[in-house]
């Protein structure tokens, strides 16, 4: 017997086991310690596949009367394209419309994750020596087979349907062939000699020895890719992250052929930001993350700082940035904002004055235990938006006397909040200014919940994203609120998905929903009430996309990446570009020829206003559906 929690996955409940025994001669059992929530029985018997039962209490806990079924064998054959079977290849079955299903869909299919996917709903073995599998026991149910060697590469089959005690034989997964990747490297048209050159697909490095180091001609050869889009990173990149970096270097590896990519780098090209960071002159920072703001919002990159407290960030574009440097990744953040008018050449050396903020909380019961689950958050006050706001701050927890501490917090305005799981939070606005701050809490019991549910998906997105929800809440002044858990900061997506964001303050809210691929959702007077849960229903429709290429020839991918993008309305006013971060989490697509991508177009956009550099600007008129890649090819003139 387990209970279920939505605060400890992102992609679905947690289970944390209660109790368990066994099953009496007739079949009955009893386990002790249920309370009102949402809990799962988990049977196992020998012989029969496992039963996963999910009920709610509310009062009188309902006597239950579970069947359990018996399963079938799968056994079946691993083999690569030329027949060869595939020694200690992964395999698993997952059932569909499960956790593990929408896992997979979500971030396996387009992250190179293979046969990983993982948890509810999924059996998973290791094919042996001659590529030969069997799973026992398996529940009825439609499933999706799934299979990957050591590189990665991936065989699929859909739609598998096991039906009870009906063994199935001879299932055959099939690796598809592997290509390969040339990639040379040049530093301002020279070719670079001894850099490593990393490939990632989504948001993670490919494992294994899929990564080289470049001769003196600049090339290194990489084998054995599964097919798909990859992107590059090398070690002379400034970023540990870059968003625009994964936008800019994507290519395409077909089976059994070498793609060919030349990767130029020019070390000195747009803003270099560069200097040292410290506190007191001090060096006391590691990771310093720059975000782009207004129309550079989309911009995120993640740098370390040195033991000398040197940074260094290259070819930003100019604009407005805001970085944050941060002991560690959940220390409270020290903000600087920098704004960049042209290309070039900007050292800083930046000193911050840091306090100590720290104080004690009380609770309802007040006993230790209950003082220790206290979560405190020190939210800076800054002009970041959307994902990373719930992110971009520090966490703490109290100890058994209530007792809490952020230390090297720069001067500043910040938001902080103490959360006491299910009983309620308490949050206060404070200033850092020229010494140590002691703030104390008292915890009552002031908090309501806000189930979210995705009622209804309109349309299909144009790209394979990163499929996640990404909740916030604004009070009345658009001020976002910092949500209890940094669990809460985003769920998975799919039709009919239920997130509860719990230990809310009471209060009238407007909720805003985004999600990669999909328009932004805004839910104006949502009504936290205490000891209440609120529940609001939220259809998301799909983004259209627009792809413009050219017909002139000079025109280069880099040039279209860093095209200036307006929307406008029917009426010629300009509408403001949504993004999202996620976006560069998932591969980005590879373009054929040079090509400017407009993507979260919406009904109200009715045309959409492009400037490459170097050329006159040109509008295109776009007509919105849900989920419609839109393409044009137009001719521009210089300018």
């Amino acid at each position: 017997l387990s209970q279920l929690s939505d605060q400890g996955m992102p992609w679905g409940s947690f289970a944390e086991p209660v109790g368990s025994t066994q099953t009496n001669a007739d079949g009955r059992f009893s386990i002790n310690g249920a309370i009102d929530g949402r809990w799962q029985v988990k049977v196992n018997a020998d012989g029969y596949s496992e039963l996963l039962h999910k009920l709610e209490i509310k009062g009188a806990v309902p006597e239950l009367s579970l069947v359990v079924l018996h399963g079938a064998a799968v056994r079946g054959l691993v083999k690569d394209a030329a027949g060869a079977p595939v020694p200690q290849a992964r395999v698993a079955l997952v059932l569909h419309g499960s956790q593990a299903h929408q896992f997979y869909k979500s971030f396996g299919a387009q992250s190179g994750m293979g046969a990983a996917a993982g948890g509810e709903g999924s059996e998973s073995a290791s094919a042996g020596e001659d590529g030969r599998f069997e799973f026992k026991n398996v529940p009825p149910g439609t499933y999706l087979a799934l299979a990957s060697d050591a590189d990665g590469a991936l065989a699929q089959r859909d739609d598998l349907v096991i039906r009870e005690a009906e063994d199935l034989d001879g299932l055959e997964l099939v690796i598809a062939l592997k290509g390969a990747a040339e990639i040379t490297v040049l530093e301002d048209g020279k070719p670079l000699e001894g850099v490593r050159v990393e490939l990632w697909r989504g948001f993670g490095a490919v494992a294994g020895p899929l990564s080289g180091v470049t001769n003196a001609q600049g090339v290194v050869l990489i084998k054995n890719l599964a097919d798909g889009t990859y992107t590059i990173r090398t070690d002379k990149d400034t970023s540990e992250w870059d968003s625009e970096a994964m936008k800019k270097r994507s290519f395409v590896v077909k089976p059994g052929e070498t793609a060919r990519y030349t990767l130029e780098l020019k070390p000195m090209s747009g803003v270099y930001l560069h200097g040292t960071l410290t506190m007191h002159g001090k060096n006391v920072f590691s990771v310093c993350v720059l975000v782009g703001l207004g129309p550079l919002k989309n911009i995120f990159k993640q740098g370390t700082v040195d033991a000398n407290g040197r940074f260094e960030f290259r070819n930003l574009t100019p604009g407005s940035y805001e970085l944050h440097a941060r002991v560690a990744n959940d220390s409270v953040p020290a903000i600087v904002t920098f704004k960049f008018d042209k290309e070039g050449e900007y050292p800083v050396s930046h000193d911050f004055r840091g306090f100590t903020v720290s104080g004690s909380v009380t609770t309802p019961a007040n006993d230790a235990p209950e003082r220790a689950q206290v979560r405190m958050m020190l939210r800076p006050h800054s002009q970041v938006t959307g994902e990373l706001v719930n992110w971009l701050r520090g966490e703490a927890s109290c100890d058994s006397d209530g007792v809490f501490s952020f230390d090297n917090v720069a001067t500043g305005t910040y938001t902080l909040t103490a959360t006491l799981a299910g009983v309620g939070s308490v949050e206060r606005e404070i200033e850092v200014t020229n010494g140590d701050l002691a703030i104390d809490f008292n915890i009552t019991r002031t908090s309501g919940d806000l189930t979210i549910k995705i009622s209804k998906l309109v349309g299909k997105p144009v790209r394979s994203g990163f499929g996640v929800v990404v909740p916030s809440l604004e009070d009345a002044s658009g001020k976002a609120i910092s949500l209890p858990s940094a669990d809460d900061a985003f769920f998975m997506i799919s039709e009919g998905v239920e997130k509860t964001l719990r230990t809310l303050p009471p209060g009238k809210y407007t909720l805003v929903l985004g999600a990669p691929g999909y328009l932004a959702k805004r839910v104006p007077n949502v009504t936290v009430e205490v000891g209440k849960t609120a529940r609001v229903e939220v259809e998301l429709v799909a983004a259209a996309e627009l792809r413009v290429t050219f017909t002139n020839t000079d025109i280069t991918q880099e040039q279209c990446a860093d095209a200036v993008l307006v929307y406008l309305d029917a009426a010629g006013r300009e509408v403001p570009l949504e993004a999202s971060l996620f976006d560069t989490w998932a591969t980005p697509p590879a373009f054929s020829k040079p090509t400017v991508a407009a993507q979260y177009l919406g009904p109200e956009v009715t045309q959409v206003k492009i400037r490459v550099t170097g050329f006159a600007e040109v509008i295109v008129p776009v007509q919105f559906e849900a989920g419609k890649l839109l393409s044009a090819e137009v001719t521009l003139a210089p300018g």
